[in-house]
C-alpha cells in the first residue's frame, strides 16, 4: 500500500454532495480565465477593469453637477474682470476644498456599492505551493528501515465558490450602500449649497461695502460744501465762529465714516476672494449695488406652498431619509446573518508529491489529481448571543434615525418660515427706505437754501446732513438684507441654482 511523504496537501472541505466529474477542470479553468481582468493580478490595464459593475453612473460627472452648473465651468483658470453672483458662486463651487471633499465621498460610497454587488459573483481562488523537503526517519532497531529524502514538489489548487441562496443578507446590503451612495450625494448637495449660501453673502457684504463707500462719500462732499458755505458766513460777519467750528466738526466725522468705510470695503473683497479660491489681497471688481432691486417676485409666494416644496426638495431631510433607509437595510441584513447559506463549490487540485512504497524504500515519482463539484450548506448554530445584541444594536439605530428624521422635518419648516417672514419685512423696508432717501435729500436741500439765506441755523443744516446720511446707510442695508434673505428662503427650500439668479437682483448702483 503506497503512503504519502511527510509533507500533506491541505484536504479540502467535503462537500454534502460529491461528484466526481471530468466537467468540473473545464468549470474551474473557465472560471480562472474570465477572473483574471479583476483578479490580484489586475494591476495591469483591462478594458473590463474600469468599473465592471457599472457603479461610477451613480457619480455626478462634476463637482457642481448637483446645482445644475456644465462640466465645463470649471475648467476656467481664473475669474472674469468684472465677476457677478454667478461667476462667483460657480468659482467658489469649484475650488472649495469642501466641495472636492464630499465629492470624494461619493466615489468611496460608489466604490462600496460595487463591493456589495460583487457578493453575488462568484469566488475563484487559486493556490500554489512549491516546497524544498527534507525528510529523515531512524528506525534504531532496524537500520536499513531507516531513510533520509530530500525531494522538491509542488501544489496547485484552484477552488470556486457561488453562493447562491442567503436570505436576503446580499441583497440588504446592496440596499444599504446604495442608500448609504444617496446619503453621500445628499450630503454633497448640502455642501454647494452652504458654499453657495456663504459666497453670496459675501458678495452681498461686498456689495452693500461698496456701496456705503459711494454714500459716505457723498455725505462727505455734502459736509465740505456745507463747512464751505459756514466759513464764509462766518468770514461775512452774518455767522458765529461756532457755525464753523460745527460744520468742521460734521466734515471731520464724514471723513472718518469714508475712511471706516473703505476698510471695511477692503475686509469684504479680501473674503469673497478668498472663497473663490484667490488670495484674499487680489482685487476684485463687481456691478455697483442698486437702491432698488428690479423685482421682489418671492413677494407673492404662499408660504405653505414653500413649505411643502421643503419637505421633498431639502437635502437636510433627504439625507436623513437616505440614513434611515440604510439603517433599515442593515437591519435586515443583521437578521439574515444567523440564517443559513447554500453555495456551489468546486475544487481542481494537482502536485508531484512523491510516495514511497513502504517504509525504508526509496521514494517513487508521482502525480497526483483531485477535483470535485457540490453543494456546501453553512447553517450558524450559535455564535454567543452576538446575533442577538447587533440586531437590538441595529434596531436602536433605525429608531435614533427616524427621530433625526422627525428633527430635520422641523428645522427646516422652521427655517422656511423664519426666511419667508423675513423677506417680507425686507420688501417693506426697500420701499420704506426708497422714500426715506428721497425725503432726507429735498429736506438736505431745503435747509442748506435757508441756511445760505440767513432763515436757519448751522444745527438745522447739521441734523439734514446726518438724516440723509442714515436714510443712505439704511438703503444700503435694506438692500443688502433682501438680497441676503432671499438666497436664504431658497436655501431653506433646498432650491439653490446658480442659473437662477436674475441680472436685475445682482447688478447694483449707487445711491441716488
Amino acid at each position: 500500500m503506497l503512503s504519502k511523504m511527510p509533507y500533506q496537501a491541505d484536504e479540502p472541505k467535503q462537500p454534502l454532495i460529491r461528484l466526481k466529474s471530468k466537467s468540473s477542470l473545464s468549470i474551474c479553468i473557465f472560471a480562472a480565465y474570465m477572473a483574471y481582468p479583476i483578479s490580484g493580478w489586475s494591476q495591469v490595464s483591462s478594458p473590463f477593469l474600469h468599473d465592471p459593475l457599472a457603479t461610477e453612473k451613480s457619480i455626478p460627472a462634476s463637482i457642481v453637477e448637483g446645482l445644475g452648473v456644465d462640466a465645463p465651468s470649471c475648467d476656467q483658470k481664473s475669474p472674469p474682470t468684472e465677476l457677478d453672483l454667478f461667476s462667483a458662486v460657480v468659482q467658489a463651487l469649484c475650488t472649495n476644498p469642501r466641495s472636492k471633499e464630499t465629492w470624494q465621498s461619493i466615489q468611496s460610497q460608489a466604490a462600496q456599492l460595487g463591493v456589495a454587488q460583487s457578493a453575488y459573483l462568484p469566488k475563484l481562488e487559486g493556490t500554489s505551493r512549491f516546497k524544498d523537503d527534507h525528510a529523515s526517519t531512524d528506525v534504531i532497531q532496524l537500520r536499513a528501515l531507516s531513510s533520509h529524502e530530500h525531494e522538491h514538489f509542488n501544489d496547485h489548487n484552484l477552488n470556486l465558490s457561488w453562493t447562491l441562496l442567503d436570505f436576503g443578507a446580499r441583497s440588504a446590503n446592496v440596499t444599504y450602500a446604495l442608500q448609504s451612495l444617496i446619503g453621500a450625494r445628499e450630503t454633497h448637495l448640502k455642501t454647494l449649497q452652504a458654499i453657495f449660501l456663504n459666497t453670496a453673502k459675501d458678495y452681498f457684504a461686498l456689495a452693500a461695502a461698496q456701496a456705503s463707500v459711494l454714500s459716505t462719500e457723498e455725505i462727505q462732499r455734502t459736509a465740505q460744501s456745507s463747512m464751505e458755505a459756514a466759513t464764509q458766513r462766518v468770514n461775512g460777519g452774518v455767522a458765529p465762529i461756532s457755525d464753523q467750528l460745527q460744520a468742521q466738526t460734521a466734515y471731520a466725522k464724514a471723513v472718518f465714516n469714508h475712511a471706516k468705510a473703505n476698510g471695511v470695503m477692503r475686509t469684504n473683497m479680501g473674503r469673497l476672494a478668498l472663497d473663490i479660491g484667490l488670495p484674499p489681497d487680489s482685487p476684485l471688481q463687481i456691478p455697483p449695488a442698486q437702491s432698488s432691486p428690479a423685482s421682489t417676485e418671492q413677494e407673492g409666494v404662499r408660504v405653505h406652498n414653500l413649505l411643502d416644496q421643503a419637505q421633498d426638495l431639502n437635502p437636510n431631510i433627504r439625507a436623513a431619509q437616505a440614513q434611515l433607509a440604510a439603517a433599515q437595510a442593515r437591519l435586515a441584513a443583521t437578521r439574515s446573518d444567523g440564517l443559513p447559506t447554500l453555495s456551489l463549490i468546486a475544487q481542481e487540485d494537482r502536485n508531484n508529491q512523491p510516495v514511497s512504497e513502504s517504509l525504508g524504500t526509496p521514494p517513487l515519482k508521482a502525480s497526483g489529481r483531485d477535483r470535485f463539484v457540490g453543494i456546501q450548506i453553512n447553517w450558524p448554530i450559535f455564535e454567543g448571543f452576538s446575533d442577538y445584541y447587533k440586531e437590538r444594536s441595529a434596531l436602536a439605530e433605525v429608531e435614533r434615525l427616524k427621530a433625526s428624521l422627525a428633527e430635520a422635518r422641523q428645522q427646516v419648516a422652521h427655517d422656511v418660515w423664519e426666511s419667508y417672514q423675513t423677506l417680507q419685512t425686507d420688501i417693506e423696508s426697500l420701499q420704506n427706505a426708497s422714500a426715506l432717501v428721497n425725503s432726507a435729500r429735498e429736506q438736505l436741500s431745503a435747509a442748506r437754501k435757508r441756511y445760505d439765506h440767513g432763515a436757519a441755523n448751522i444745527l438745522e443744516l447739521m441734523s439734514a446732513q446726518s438724516a440723509l446720511a442714515d436714510a443712505l446707510q439704511q438703503q444700503v442695508e435694506a438692500v443688502r438684507g433682501w438680497q441676503t434673505d432671499r438666497i436664504l428662503l431658497a436655501a431653506s427650500v433646498g432650491k439653490l441654482d446658480p442659473n437662477s439668479l436674475e441680472s436685475g437682483s445682482t447688478k447694483h448702483e449707487g445711491p441716488n
